[in-house]
Order: C-alpha cells, then structure tokens, then sequence
C-alpha cells in the first residue's frame, strides 16, 4: 500500500523510476528495463510517487481506498 507504507530508500521520483526500471534485489521484484518502454516505466513511477503523496492528505486516501473497495 504505497498510501501507507513508506517505500525505503526511496526519496523522490528518480529513486522510484531505478527501482522499477531495474528492480530490488533480493526482494523478488525484478526489473522492467527492456520489457516495457521507458516512457511507460515514468509514467508507473509517476502513479506510484502520486500514491505516496496520499501519505499527506488522510481525505484524499480514504476517497481512493472507498473507491476502490467499492469495485469489488
């Protein structure tokens, strides 16, 4: 829940962008350098760095977390 939980090692949108393009080791999450384009690994990382921003506002992640629980 990157709403929640602090993502370690990671103190902007560049760390994102290294983490997904190429991985963590020893965590079991690989990286995606030569399996998606690098505009698609900016904009994941983008999603991401905007769900890490929710951290900051509990109405704005409580809004998202009913509607996605609202899917179901």
């Amino acid at each position: 829940d990157y709403t929640y939980h602090p993502l370690r090692s990671v103190y902007g949108l560049e760390d994102i962008v290294a983490r997904v393009t190429y991985g963590v080791t020893g965590s079991g999450m690989p990286g995606f350098k030569d399996v998606i384009p690098d505009e698609d690994i900016w904009a994941v990382s983008y999603y991401i760095d905007s769900l890490r921003e929710l951290k900051n506002d509990n109405q704005a992640r409580q809004a998202l977390l009913d509607k996605l629980n609202g899917q179901k």
